[in-house]
């Protein structure tokens, strides 16, 4: 495990939040980064769909229902359901619904990635793209993930009280160690650099990036750009960019030298057949 808490709590139950989160630091590395949010975020959701894992249908930490593609472990659980009248209003009713049953926290956190991927309305709210806690929250409202108006309000709130146990661990899979990078989502890959890219190599592109290039790269992904060699570009030393500007603008600083110098003489030409 990469993460650890360097304190303990005498109340149980803050003890117990305390694991649950630290459990939830080493599953949801993978989906933040391809997010591009905090841990904590990723959490705070969770710990809001699952009241901290203390409603969760095994692993399921995102109430995810098991439906006829489903082809993993399944619980029959029962649940509350609000369902139409015809005419506007809704009733309240418990009904036997089947969930989606995970191994891990981290299978499940990759589930739900791979849940917000494939429906369309996630992306094109933002949810991939938001670049931090607070635009990934509104991005999830905007989509419709919860019907609450106040639902990325909500999950904010939840992100500080996440933080009052985060503060207290320490990742001990930071550089220099032998820990395990965290499994990566449904249909990506993570590189020997680090980098996480799709794995079907008709779509493959860099998703998220280790280094310098991060930004450029995933701009240009997004404008339709070919990544790799904007990537390449942006990954150079500050020298190596440095000089290459040099010379872009020695090149366009030459350019119009000799253009002044054609304009210069069409004009002498014209002023001599005036005199003459």
């Amino acid at each position: 495990m990469a993460y650890r808490l360097t304190r303990t709590w005498s109340d149980p139950r803050m003890q117990k939040l305390a694991d649950w989160t630290r459990e939830m630091m080493d599953a949801v590395g993978a989906t933040a980064v391809l997010i591009g949010c905090s841990r904590e975020a990723v959490i705070a959701q969770a710990a809001l769909e699952s009241a901290w894992g203390a409603r969760a249908i095994g692993h399921n930490i995102f109430g995810i229902k098991a439906d006829a593609s489903w082809k993993g472990a399944r619980q029959t659980v029962r649940t509350r359901e609000e369902l139409p009248n015809g005419d506007g209003t809704f009733r309240s009713v418990m009904i036997d619904a089947e969930f989606r049953d995970y191994p891990s926290f981290a299978e499940s956190v990759a589930d739900h990635f791979a849940f917000l991927r494939d429906n369309g309305r996630y992306a094109a709210a933002g949810v991939f793209n938001a670049g931090s806690d607070q635009a990934y929250f509104e991005a999830l409202q905007h989509a419709g993930y919860a019907s609450d108006p106040h639902y990325a309000v909500s999950l904010m709130k939840m992100v500080e009280s996440v933080k009052l146990f985060t503060v207290w661990m320490v990742d001990d899979a930071a550089p220099g160690t032998s820990a395990q990078a965290p499994v990566p989502p449904p249909g990506y890959v993570v590189t020997d650099s680090g980098n996480v890219m799709r794995a079907d190599i008709g779509q493959s592109r860099i998703v998220k990036a280790s280094d310098t290039a991060t930004k450029v790269t995933v701009a240009a992904s997004a404008a339709g750009v070919v990544a790799a060699p904007v990537a390449a570009v942006a990954g150079m030393s500050w020298q190596m960019i440095a000089a290459l500007a040099g010379l872009v603008l020695a090149g366009a600083l030459a350019f119009a030298i000799w253009k002044l110098v054609q304009i210069r003489a069409a004009r002498l030409d014209m002023h001599e057949k005036e005199v003459v």
